[in-house]
């Protein structure tokens, strides 16, 4: 099993330094694509250290899974870097929470961030991943918007959220 794990932090560590590198030479783009592609082009590094590090890429049943395990492990972690991407991204509150770092008050966080902009932006990026299309003055959901708000507001309801983003 240890040469799953090795691998798959060691992969990882990898990833993140290829992210890094790519997101500071622009232009990116779309960048969740371009981290899943990263994370997807990794694997064989995944593999070429699990069979280096002494794990035997087929034969038994527990190999298997000793491998399967690290490719796990590989992608939570890919998952957990994603989540904290965009929460770092695209969090209003995160925002909000930097800016106070700062020691600013209410109204200067106001002029700092003026509320038509901060829509804006979000309206672009809800066009931009194609949650969404302008059709003229107004916005209306795509299929895959109308799917995601499906299931945000199934979940909001299941766990009694309170409204909100």
């Amino acid at each position: 099993m240890l040469p799953g794990i090795f691998s798959a932090f060691i992969t990882f560590a990898a990833f993140v330094i290829a992210v890094v590198v790519r997101f500071n030479r622009p232009p990116v783009g779309h960048r969740l694509k371009a981290m899943i592609r990263i994370w997807a082009m990794l694997l064989a590094l995944y593999a070429g250290l699990y069979w280096v590090s002494g794990g035997k890429v087929a034969g038994t049943l527990e190999s298997v899974v000793f491998l399967i395990n690290g490719v796990l492990i590989y992608g939570l972690l890919f998952c957990t870097f994603c989540y904290c991407y965009f929460v770092s991204d695209h969090s209003l509150s995160m925002l909000f929470m930097l800016a106070m770092q700062d020691r600013l008050s209410l109204d200067e966080i106001k002029r700092q961030f003026p509320y038509d902009e901060l829509l804006r932006q979000r309206m672009i990026d809800l066009e931009n991943n194609h949650f969404a299309v302008r059709r003229g003055e107004s916005f209306e959901l795509t299929p895959k918007g109308r799917s995601r708000a499906r299931v945000a507001g199934t979940l909001k309801r299941f766990l009694n959220l309170e409204p909100g983003g």
